[in-house]
């Protein structure tokens, strides 16, 4: 787990990350439990993209459906959900 989170950290300290290593930070530590700095980083995002809704997500090609419903949901504890 340590070495997981120095990479997610390792991934913040690019200079403005783009919209998708952003939301998959976003993602990566809402599952790991660290909801509140997700929070922090989804509060970041929705205001660079303050249209943005989880809807957003569907129109990647998941294989698997239960992969793109977690994807939505580690985002949607972060308060990712656009509203």
């Amino acid at each position: 787990k340590g070495d997981y989170v120095k990479s997610l950290d390792a991934l913040l300290q690019i200079s403005n990350p783009n919209d998708a290593v952003l939301k998959n930070i976003i993602a990566s530590k809402t599952a790991i439990g660290w909801t509140t700095p997700a929070q922090r980083l989804a509060r970041d995002f929705r205001c660079r993209n303050p249209k943005y809704t989880l809807a957003v997500e569907e129109r990647w090609p998941y294989r698997d459906p239960k992969r793109l419903e977690r994807w939505q949901s580690h985002l949607g504890s972060a308060s990712l959900s656009g509203k």
